[in-house]
């Protein structure tokens, strides 16, 4: 059988008969590691369902094991950004949770603020909400327009104001009807 090279250490090899030819590296730890750990990150590149399976198993592992714990112990840089990360997506779920909650006590007070917003931030492009059309289509410019008056946006909150208050017979008897 002829020698092959090995593409991780470069050294001139002889095949093992076994392996009927498909042998790619040398007999060296060091090289089969290589080959393997390749070889599984392009297994999973090509199957991401299965990463996507398999991690919850092995992170459920990990911690009945405790592994969790004691690699934060042996990290404490880990451990530290673990706990920032924590807080920041703490504080993010309790303002949602906030704010879902004022929406739901005062929709239609929720929708006059965007309507009011609207002249203000909401339809500035260039303050992070201005997406460009790939296709052709309308541009955040295009419908916000904010040097040429209301824009989409704010006929979509008004008009959002004008169904809360006729699906609401309290707003309808009150003087909701003449917010809008």
């Amino acid at each position: 059988m002829a020698q092959k090279r090995c593409p991780y250490c470069k050294k001139w090899f002889k095949a093992n008969l076994r392996k009927g030819g498909q042998q790619i590296t040398c007999c060296a730890p060091e090289c089969r590691r290589k080959h393997k750990l390749k070889w599984s990150r392009e297994w999973h590149r090509k199957d991401p369902a299965w990463a996507k399976c398999r991690y919850p198993k092995v992170n459920a592992r990990l911690r009945a094991t405790g592994y969790w714990k004691g690699y934060l112990l042996r990290n404490p840089e880990c451990a530290e950004r673990n706990r920032l990360k924590t807080r920041e997506r703490m504080r993010r779920k309790r303002a949602e949770q906030r704010n879902s909650c004022e929406v739901m006590r005062d929709p239609l007070g929720y929708l006059e603020g965007l309507r009011d917003a609207c002249g203000v931030d909401v339809c500035k492009p260039g303050l992070g909400g201005a997406i460009s059309s790939t296709r052709g289509g309308p541009t955040a410019e295009d419908v916000c327009k904010p040097g040429l008056g209301e824009g989409a946006v704010v006929g979509i909150v008004r008009y959002l104001i004008a169904k809360e208050v006729f699906a609401n017979q309290d707003a309808m008897a009150g003087t909701g009807a003449a917010r809008v």
